[in-house]
């Protein structure tokens, strides 16, 4: 911008070794805060109080959209997320499955955009050095928006809700020791 005022953002940086980890708080307090959209493309999308915050927003009538690869390479990430879909959907939460990988790594909470380098999983959030941009700005979310979101979900298909016993037994098992992986 001509008069130098730019956008605001903080940096958030995962420093394990000193058990300094504001990426998860940080995101879990933009998904609770919600009030009219929450949107989240991760590949690995496994944390059970993230999942739990996203279907919680849904329940508060958010506009809740979320994206994960149909194979995200990683059969644990695969089946944590795989276990809420049925409440995701419940909730009204459109999930959706991105054909390829869908490596982004990217929130949108209201006005609120997170993007960098950390998955939603129990590893990136609380064992890895990762590093995650927050920017509060109206105009770089409706971008973010557009320009990602709107356009994955063109690609992406409405989820494959389990339905078999021994996969949804399966799913609930490794979403229980997430937190381990």
């Amino acid at each position: 911008q001509p008069d130098g005022a730019g956008v605001p953002m903080e940096i958030l940086m995962n420093n394990p070794g000193d058990k300094h980890l504001p990426i998860a708080p940080a995101f879990q307090a933009a998904i609770d805060g919600a009030t009219r959209r929450l949107y989240v493309i991760n590949p690995y999308l496994a944390d059970r109080a993230i999942l739990q915050g996203i279907v919680d927003a849904g329940r508060r009538g958010v506009d809740v959209k979320v994206i994960v690869p149909a194979d995200p390479k990683s059969f644990p990430a695969k089946a944590a997320v795989r276990a809420f879909f049925p409440a995701l959907q419940e909730a009204g939460v459109d999930i959706r499955e991105h054909p390829s990988m869908a490596h982004a790594k990217a929130g949108l909470a209201d006005d609120t955009v997170f993007a960098g380098t950390a998955n939603l999983d129990a590893l990136s959030l609380r064992r890895n050095w990762e590093l995650q941009l927050r920017i509060e700005d109206k105009a770089v979310a409706d971008h973010v928006a557009s320009e990602l979101f709107d356009k994955d979900l063109l690609v992406a298909t409405p989820a494959r809700i389990p339905t078999g016993l021994r996969e949804r037994a399966v799913n609930r098992a490794v979403s229980a020791i997430s937190p381990l992986l």
